[in-house]
């Protein structure tokens, strides 16, 4: 009988395929200290930004909700995305 992958993983994998359909920098899940590497997918782009200004060497964080992984943000992508000229303006 063959067991469930882990939650490490399926991130691992899931990650893997967004990187070759993105191009994102390689980055492992064990790259992510995981005390803080998690927020809920109602988090503010100022949670995540707290979190990156907060913990300077975490490269990336995961997206989940309860305990369902949704998603990765890496910090490079969401930089990029902070430096957009519409992403300065507030709601």
């Amino acid at each position: 009988m063959q067991t469930a992958p882990s939650i490490r993983d399926r991130l691992r994998l899931l990650f893997a395929e967004r990187t070759q359909a993105q191009g994102d920098l390689a980055l492992t899940l064990g790259d992510l200290p995981m005390h803080a590497a998690h927020l809920s997918r109602r988090a503010t782009g100022q949670d995540v930004s707290r979190l990156f200004a907060n913990t300077p060497d975490l490269p990336g964080v995961i997206v989940q909700d309860e305990k369902k992984i949704l998603g990765l943000i890496t910090r490079r992508r969401f930089l990029e995305n902070l430096s957009k000229p519409w992403a300065a303006t507030s709601t």
